[in-house]
């Protein structure tokens, strides 16, 4: 498996450690943000599929994407900060689709914690008081396996 993650710039993973610090008060110390947005999870994905998918962001403008609020995901045991399923977020992960076969049940969001053993809820709760609704920009597209990347792409700059 390999996935497409969206990597975010550097204030926007602050901003994201920030409110995912807020799990503290109850005790838990969750693992540091990588701060990104799986655009696809690629099934047999080998290097053809990533060279096509590499193809298709050639000339890709860096782009932003807005976080609405968190949310948990109780399938998942995760709490996230969801992305609005919209814009070129939308539009690139429909261009991968022209190239590879990815996952249909796609949720935009960034995980700030998982954890079997708590109340998830009083957890996106603490979290949720502190959130406020941000745009992130995307600056950088990343192909990981087994939590190494394997191969990556940065996307132009608006002054490129």
């Amino acid at each position: 498996m390999v996935y497409v993650i969206a990597k975010l710039d550097k204030t926007a993973r602050a901003r994201l450690s920030w409110i995912q610090s807020f799990a503290a008060s109850f005790g838990i110390v969750p693992k540091p943000i990588y701060g990104h947005v799986t655009l696809a999870a690629i099934s047999g994905a080998n290097a053809a599929v990533i060279s096509a998918c590499k193809d298709i962001l050639k000339g890709q403008e860096a782009f932003t994407v807005d976080f609405q609020k968190v949310e948990v995901l109780p399938e998942k045991g995760e709490v996230v900060a969801l992305a609005a399923r919209e814009g070129a977020l939308v539009a690139l992960r429909d261009r991968i689709k022209t190239v590879a076969v990815v996952d249909e049940d796609w949720v935009p969001c960034t995980t700030l914690l998982r954890d079997g053993m708590t109340n998830l809820n009083w957890v996106r709760m603490a979290m949720s008081e502190m959130f406020q609704p941000f745009t992130a920009t995307v600056e950088r597209i990343e192909f990981v396996r087994r939590s190494a990347v394997v191969d990556s792409v940065e996307l132009k700059g608006e002054d490129a």
